[in-house]
């Protein structure tokens, strides 16, 4: 049990990105609460992991954020004997939740992890039972939901509503066909053929390029009346990864995509090599080779789109049993709140925290309530209402100080 009222905290992060602002926020939260004395440590320097190897037995709680796991574990991997010789706790923050194996984030891996770090605690996007069901067999870590929430420093109304000059604005990347769940893709792609009135601003975004820094996340939603959303994760999240391992062989031996993945051999052959040396410098040596010819630098996912969703649906989807749900919220939800910018979503759970028509317009998946829902939207008084009402409720009870609250009482009790 933890016993001291200033925890002598290490907070692991990588710094790869300023493109995923919950990485940001995550990191601020445990700064500024007053009941940590924070240091943080960042596993995409090179040198962070003799700091590690030094300082380690100062610290009372080890904290591994969502951004030391999300995209695969080569970031954590290099630092993972050190952290086992721990003598504190260590709670594991885990990020991308879902089965995802070309981009390195493969479920199994993730269940592999627990045995091999042994975590005291275990903190999950998803709704508490989902993730007991996914995490409990492979650990015994105290599993806690933990989901993102709202930073008020950075994302808070700037500009009023009838002051904004985008109508509708997303930034968001296509979901790929293998998730099993096409909502996200759906939803966008309606909106951008829908035919509104002539001076109705829409600005879509779904490329990687097109994402902003934290601040440029939160200036573009303050000029924005209203986004477009949906829970975040897949309907077939598996333990195993065992569909998404079919449709990546599927997809691979396609003759019409066979030769393109061929080009990314190099990249896969030597993969057993890669686990030893930091991700920089990988990085560094695959752009090398890229610029000389020598390798396809192009990632294989970007050839999963073209593959249609209903090709992958019927194939590996349409008769599935017992299906486990991967979905919650996101830190994009409690984004668009803290601005005030009025979300149009498909209705969903959202970890029990959002009601539709309360917090957000509800649209049909079937889209067969569009023209009520731009009603509601175009009308000021009523959009101001849902995004008064929004803002309030997590302002109340769903930011990262709350967040950091529900983290303390369970350090504090085990």
């Amino acid at each position: 049990m933890i016993k001291e009222s200033k925890i002598k905290t290490l907070v692991l992060f990588a710094h790869y990105t300023d493109k995923v602002s919950y990485y940001d926020d995550w990191a601020d939260a445990f700064s500024d609460a007053l009941e940590f004395n924070v240091s943080r440590l960042n596993l995409y320097d090179l040198d962070s992991l003799d700091a590690l190897k030094k300082t380690i037995s100062d610290f009372e709680l080890i904290i591994c954020l969502h951004s030391t796991n999300a995209a695969g574990f080569k970031f954590l991997f290099p630092y993972i004997s050190v952290l086992n010789k721990r003598r504190c706790q260590l709670m594991l923050f885990f990020g991308n939740e879902l089965n995802y194996p070309i981009l390195g984030m493969r479920m199994q891996d993730k269940l592999h992890l627990l045995s091999v770090i042994k975590p005291d605690f275990v903190a999950s996007q998803l709704p508490k039972e989902s993730a007991i069901d996914l995490y409990q067999d492979s650990t015994n870590a105290k599993i806690i939901e933990l989901p993102h929430a709202l930073n008020p420093k950075c994302f808070n109304p700037k500009i009023e509503q009838r002051d904004r000059t985008i109508d509708i604005g997303v930034r968001s990347e296509r979901y790929l066909p293998f998730m099993g769940n096409n909502d996200r893709n759906e939803i966008i792609d309606f909106f951008e053929s829908y035919q509104f009135h002539s001076s109705f601003n829409l600005d879509i975004g779904r490329a990687w390029k097109d994402r902003f820094s934290r601040d440029g996340w939160a200036n573009f939603l303050n000029n924005c009346k209203g986004t477009i959303a949906t829970e975040a994760g897949s309907d077939f999240l598996e333990k195993d990864d065992q569909t998404v391992i079919a449709i990546s062989e599927y997809v691979e031996n396609r003759s019409e995509t066979k030769n393109q993945f061929l080009a990314n051999r190099f990249r896969r052959v030597n993969s057993r090599y890669r686990k030893y040396l930091p991700y920089k410098t990988i990085v560094q040596i695959e752009d090398y080779l890229a610029a000389r010819k020598w390798i396809d630098n192009k990632t294989s996912y970007e050839h999963y789109y073209t593959i249609g969703f209903d090709e992958i649906f019927d194939r590996f989807y349409r008769n599935y049993e017992n299906a486990r749900s991967g979905k919650c919220i996101s830190s994009r939800h409690f984004d668009a709140i803290g601005c005030k910018t009025c979300q149009i979503m498909f209705p969903g759970h959202f970890n029990g925290i959002l009601e539709a028509g309360k917090h957000y317009i509800s649209l049909s998946k079937d889209f067969s309530n569009i023209s009520d829902v731009i009603t509601v939207f175009n009308d000021d008084k009523a959009r101001q209402e849902i995004v008064d009402r929004a803002y309030d409720h997590v302002f109340e009870n769903h930011t990262y100080r709350n967040r950091m609250n529900s983290l303390l009482s369970v350090v504090d009790h085990c």
